[in-house]
């Protein structure tokens, strides 16, 4: 598999090997990329998670996601309620018609609240 370099990267390392002594053989390699090389490798990166709180030192957000995106790790916000099942959806719809003809009379004996309440048990909430 032959890979395509631009032009400007070819010309950047005949401009490194012309400077150089001309003993060394000049190459592009596939593992020379754009960029900042890195200065630590994922070992260290760890270990510097692990003692960075203590050092009280400058910790830079960009790296922090770039690190993050490199370990394939992500934010998620955790669910607020659980998705609907399609028996749960089949359940709703079943009431809706059941109550498709009531009138206004039928509605005001219904109560109508804003609050959580629950009438079997508790389920475990955690209250903040």
């Amino acid at each position: 598999m032959q890979r395509h370099f631009s032009e400007s990267k070819k010309k950047k390392q005949l401009e490194i090997c012309v400077g150089s002594s001309g003993s060394e053989r000049c190459h592009l390699h596939e593992d020379q990329a754009s960029g900042h090389p890195r200065q630590t490798s994922r070992r260290e990166d760890r270990c510097i998670a692990q003692v960075a709180p203590s050092l009280e030192a400058p910790v830079f957000t960009r790296n922090i996601r770039r690190r993050l995106a490199e370990g394939h790790l992500g934010s998620w916000r955790a669910l607020r309620v659980l998705p609907l099942t399609p028996t749960h959806r089949g359940r709703r719809l079943e009431w809706c018609r059941a109550r498709r003809n009531w009138t206004a009379v039928e509605w005001n004996q219904v109560v109508f609240s804003e609050s959580r309440f629950n009438l079997s048990s508790d389920d475990n909430r955690v209250h903040v």
